[in-house]
C-alpha cells in the first residue's frame, strides 16, 4: 500500500494526485493512467504543456510524440516520455519514464475559454485523451511583446503579499506600456493583474485589458442571468454576484430557475426529492407554492357500471386491478337468474337459478323455480306416462 506521508510537498502533492488517478482508473479498467497537469485556470504568454502517462498493459510503452489538440483540432506535438522520479516516489509500480512536456504561446489563441488535449497511445494500442478547460488572456490583444515596460503612470501595487504569502500580484491600476522604436504604446487603460505562477516560475496575465474596469458600469454586461456585475478596483476585475441567489425551502429550490426574457427569478419544484418509492401510496409531488410534498393516489378511482376501475393497487406488479362488485347486480329474485359483474364490460349478467337438466324417465330435476322457498323443483311430467298411470319421483310410472 503507498504512503505519502513523510515526503517533501511536492511529492505529496505527486503522490495523493496519483492515488486518486488509479484509483479512478482500476475502477474503469483504463489501461492508460496519468494527469495533464499543465496548462490549468487562466494562462498566457508561453507556457508548459506538462504532465505524465504511462499503461498499465505489461511490457507497452506510451508512443511518442504525443499530439496536443485545441478546441479540437491538432496545434502541435510534445516529447514523451522523460524521467519522472516524483511519479514513482508516489507509485513505485510506476516506470521511471513517464513525462511529457512541450511549451506554447497562449497569446496566439483568441482571448477566452479554450479545451485542450492531449492524446495518448500506447504500443499495446489503447488510446485515452486527457483534457483541460483553460481561459487565455493577453496584453493589449498583442499575441506576443518584445518588451514590456511599467510607466509612472501605470499606478502598479502589490496585491496579496503578505509576510510568508505565496500568491502575491501586481496590480496596475491605469497604463500598461510596450517600449517600441516610437516610444511608448498604449496597451491598456483599466485595471490589469499580473500574478505568480508557481509551476512555471513566472509572472503571468490573469485578466486582460478588456475585462479590466474602473467603475461598476465598466461591468454590466446587461445581461440578467448571468448576474450583478460590480468593479473591484483594487483589482481591476469585474465580480458578479448571482441574480438569482438559489436557497432551498422544502422540496423548492427558490430562484432555482432564471427566467431571462423576463428578468426574474423563477422557483424550481423537485418532485423526486418526494418520491418515496411505494407505488400504492400515490404518486408524489412536490407543490411549488408550499414546498411540501403532495400525493395523488397511484390507482384513481372511477365507477364503470358494476365494476370500480382501479380500485385494487398491486404493490408487488405496480399496476392498479379492477374490482368488480357482484353485489351491485344482485335484485333480490330468486327465479330470475343469479346475478354476477363482467369485469370486462361493466354489465350485470345472470345465469338461470334453475337450469334445464337432462330427464330422468318423466321427471326433469330442478326445472321449476319456486320463488317462495328460494328452491329448484323438480318436474314430474305425467304425459310422458301411459293411459292410467302417473310419474313418480324417481321417473318411473306407477298406477
Amino acid at each position: 500500500m503507498w504512503n505519502c506521508r513523510n515526503r517533501p510537498g511536492s511529492i505529496v502533492a505527486t503522490c495523493l494526485r496519483i492515488l486518486i488517478v488509479v484509483a479512478a482508473a482500476s475502477r474503469s479498467d483504463a489501461a492508460i493512467v496519468g494527469v495533464f497537469e499543465e496548462p490549468e485556470g487562466i494562462s498566457s504568454g508561453v507556457g508548459n504543456v506538462r504532465g505524465w502517462a504511462y499503461s498499465t498493459v505489461k511490457g507497452a510503452t506510451i508512443l511518442s510524440p504525443l499530439e496536443v489538440r485545441i478546441d479540437g483540432a491538432p496545434a502541435y506535438q510534445v516529447p514523451c516520455c522523460s524521467a519522472r522520479g516524483d511519479v514513482v516516489a508516489a507509485d513505485p509500480k510506476a516506470p521511471l519514464d513517464t513525462g511529457f512536456s512541450g511549451v506554447f504561446n497562449w497569446g496566439l489563441l483568441t482571448p477566452g475559454m479554450h479545451d485542450v488535449e492531449v492524446v495518448v497511445k500506447s504500443s499495446a494500442g489503447e488510446s485515452r485523451t486527457f483534457s483541460v478547460k483553460i481561459t487565455t488572456v493577453r496584453i493589449g490583444d498583442k499575441t506576443f511583446l518584445s518588451r514590456l515596460r511599467f510607466t509612472g503612470e501605470s499606478k502598479c501595487t502589490f496585491g496579496n503579499a503578505s509576510a510568508g504569502g505565496d500568491d502575491a500580484r501586481i496590480v496596475c491600476t491605469n497604463l500598461l506600456a510596450e517600449q517600441a522604436k516610437d516610444g511608448a504604446v498604449s496597451l491598456c487603460a483599466g485595471g490589469i493583474s499580473i500574478s505568480w505562477n508557481k509551476a512555471s516560475q513566472s509572472f503571468e496575465v490573469t485578466s486582460d485589458c478588456k475585462s479590466a474596469c474602473t467603475k461598476d458600469a465598466d461591468c454590466d454586461d446587461g445581461i440578467f442571468c448571468n448576474g450583478v456585475e460590480s468593479c473591484d478596483v483594487d483589482t481591476g476585475l469585474c465580480v458578479a454576484l448571482s441574480s438569482c441567489p438559489p436557497f432551498l425551502d422544502g422540496c423548492v429550490v427558490r430562484g432555482g430557475i432564471c427566467d431571462e426574457a423576463t428578468d426574474t427569478c423563477l422557483d424550481d419544484p423537485d418532485d423526486a426529492a418526494c418520491d418515496d418509492g411505494v407505488f400504492c401510496n400515490g404518486v408524489e409531488s412536490c407543490d411549488v407554492a408550499t414546498g411540501t410534498c403532495v400525493a395523488i393516489g397511484s390507482c384513481p378511482l372511477f365507477v364503470d357500471g358494476c365494476v370500480t376501475r382501479g380500485a385494487i393497487c398491486d404493490e408487488a406488479t405496480d399496476t392498479c386491478l379492477d374490482d368488480p362488485d357482484d353485489a351491485a347486480c344482485d335484485d333480490g329474485i330468486f327465479c330470475n337468474g343469479v346475478e354476477s359483474c363482467d369485469a370486462a364490460t361493466g354489465l350485470c349478467v345472470a345465469v338461470g337459478s334453475c337450469p334445464p337438466t337432462i330427464p330422468t324417465g318423466c321427471v326433469t330435476p330442478d326445472s321449476i323455480c319456486d320463488e317462495a322457498t328460494d328452491m329448484c323443483l323438480d318436474d314430474l311430467d305425467d304425459g310422458k306416462c301411459p293411459v292410467g298411470t302417473t310419474c313418480q319421483p324417481d321417473g318411473s310410472c306407477a298406477l
